[in-house]
């Protein structure tokens, strides 16, 4: 084993860090944005659906509005999370899903619908 083989190794954390903080901002920057109605969940093109592929669904609807109000604070309320429960346990889809998951079952259509229908912000 050479000496310059570990120092090679020391670069793959740092860039696993650097993606690891690249995604947890642009999945902030994709809530902040739904939540204070700049854009709606099927307004989302499918580049950037893809890129929240292992992001769980729940996140997402926590996300959202569920008013027609635009939400300002940043806080997880309760009664959001009661609603984004609600209505994944309507769909059948596990509070554990991942967004890749939903589209790969054909369930995001589904899930927009319902949305349109029980989140007026939507």
């Amino acid at each position: 084993m050479a000496l310059g083989d570990g120092l090679g190794s020391m670069s793959q954390p740092m860039e696993a860090l650097a993606v690891a903080n690249r995604v947890r901002s642009e999945r902030a920057e994709i809530k902040r944005r739904l939540r204070c109605g700049e854009v709606k969940l099927e307004e989302l093109d499918r580049a950037t659906v893809e890129s929240l592929a292992s992001m769980k669904v729940i996140e997402l609807l926590r996300a959202l509005p569920w008013t027609r109000r635009p939400v300002t604070s940043g806080r997880m309320t309760e009664h959001r999370a009661v609603r984004a429960h609600a209505l994944l346990r309507g769909l059948r889809i596990p509070a554990s899903a991942t967004v890749g998951a939903v589209v790969e079952r054909d369930m995001w259509h589904p899930l927009l619908a319902r949305l349109r229908r029980d989140c007026p912000s939507q």
